[in-house]
């Protein structure tokens, strides 16, 4: 195993990721005087949005630099 690769990640943590980031939104916009039932949608969108983006840039930077998810039974050429 090389000791610089980036550990692969499961799809679980990322769906984990997506709901932490709504949360997080939620919270923010109550915290910044939102009604409850305002910061539900907005939260889920925006939270979702968040994650499609980071989603995109790091597909984008992986095609860019060439990093593909092989995992570690492939030879590598």
């Amino acid at each position: 195993m090389d000791s610089d690769a980036p550990l692969q990640r499961t799809p679980i943590e990322y769906y984990m990721f997506a709901a932490v980031l709504v949360v997080l939104n939620m919270v923010v916009l109550v915290a910044t005087g939102h009604s409850l039932l305002v910061a539900i949608p907005r939260g889920l969108f925006f939270g979702l949005f968040e994650a499609t983006m980071l989603l995109l840039i790091v597909a984008t930077l992986r095609l860019v630099l060439g990093r593909t998810g092989r995992s570690d039974d492939e030879p590598t050429e």
